[in-house]
Parts: C-alpha cells; structure tokens; sequence
C-alpha cells in the first residue's frame, strides 16, 4: 500500500509541471516521399534528401527515419501509385504523423515545367493540426542538391525550436520538472512515515502496570 501510495504521489507531482512529456526528449519531424508527375525518382529522392538535411540543419529536431516514414506511409495510402493523391489530403499528413508520434510531418509535390521546377511543399503540424503550404518555382540544380531550397520562406519559419537559440519564454521555477520530483519525493517520504507511525503496534500498556485491575 505504501509503494502505490509514494508511487501516485509522484505521478500527481510530475505531472503539475503541465507539459511532462515534452520534458524528456526532443520534437520530430517525418520527411516524406516526394511524389511528383513525369519526374525520375532520382529528382525525388535528390530533393527529399535536401528536406532533410535543411531541417535538421536549421531546427534542434530529430528526423524519423526513412524506412519508418515509408512504412507509415504505406499503411495509410497504401500502394506508392495512390501516394500523390493520398499525400495532398490534410488528414492523410495527420495519420502518418501519429503513426510514428512525429511533431510535424514535412512533403513535397514535383512537377517539371521546362528546365524548371515547381515544388508545392507542406508541413503538418500534428500537435497543433494545422498545416502550412508553400509554391516555389527552382530551377534544377541536382548536381548542387536543391541549394535553392534553402531560401524557401516555409522551411525558414516551421513552428520547431531553432538550433542555437533559447525559447523566448523561459519556464517559470515552480514549472520545472524537478520542482515538483523533489516536492513529490518530500511529500510521499513524509506520508510513509505517517503511515508507517500509525499503523505500528505499540509495545508499551494500555495503562501503567500498578493502576490496572481486573475486574470481577
């Protein structure tokens, strides 16, 4: 009963912080398949590989991996021939974020126009379920790997934590993690020691030896 009660205790005390979860561990993001129309996949897989290295060059987060993100995206579009269709659907975005607990789910659509490139990119926020969308026209730089993306204002302002910069909200103290730890830990000790005084058989009489009788 005692290690359930100092147990809930500190359940109750770590979650007063309001966001225990994100406590440990940081946000992350899924990059998924670039679909496109009349594109070779090696522009795709270029391009993808850009994303990627954009975010987790300008944002303190971490990428699921390719095979995970592949996976999600197979159970919720199924075959890669509904993967144009399906990735354009908002709630599609949602699903595969769930699937694989990402922060925000980051897409690109590729079309070619010319010696021209117009990519439609997408980010989801799982969190918040809200989506943002950007329309950029590049011009093919695959032997430099989509350095023009770069400049794209999307990628620059996803809602992430940035590399390098602290929040501009700092957490007040009695918010903090460890706060409540330690006021927990106070608090389940001293409950223990009251359970335990209270339920330990006392060794002394009920009443001094000489001023107890029997009765008739």
């Amino acid at each position: 009963m005692n290690r359930r009660l100092t147990f809930s205790i500190l359940c109750f005390a770590i979650a007063q912080t309001g966001l225990a979860p994100r406590a440990w561990g940081r946000p992350s993001v899924a990059v998924l398949p670039v679909t496109s129309v009349g594109t070779p996949s090696g522009r795709r897989t270029a391009l993808r590989r850009r994303l990627i290295a954009l975010v987790t060059r300008r944002y303190d987060v971490e990428i699921v991996s390719r095979e995970r993100a592949d996976e999600a995206v197979r159970g919720v579009c199924g075959e890669p021939a509904a993967w144009w269709e399906c990735l354009g659907q908002h709630g599609s975005l949602f699903d595969i974020g769930q699937r694989v607990a990402a922060t925000g789910v980051l897409t690109g659509r590729l079309a070619g126009v010319g010696t021209a490139r117009i990519i439609r990119l997408t980010f989801a926020d799982t969190a918040r379920r809200t989506v943002s969308t950007e329309v950029v026209e590049l011009p093919e730089d695959l032997d430099h790997g989509w350095t023009g993306l770069g400049s794209v204002t999307l990628l620059q302002r996803l809602p992430l934590p940035e590399r390098g910069r602290s929040s501009p909200r700092a957490r007040p103290w009695y918010r903090r993690w460890y706060v409540w730890t330690l006021v927990g830990v106070g608090v389940a000790g001293a409950a223990t020691g009251l359970i335990v005084g209270l339920t330990r058989p006392s060794s002394e009489p009920a009443c001094p030896v000489d001023a107890c009788r029997t009765l008739p």
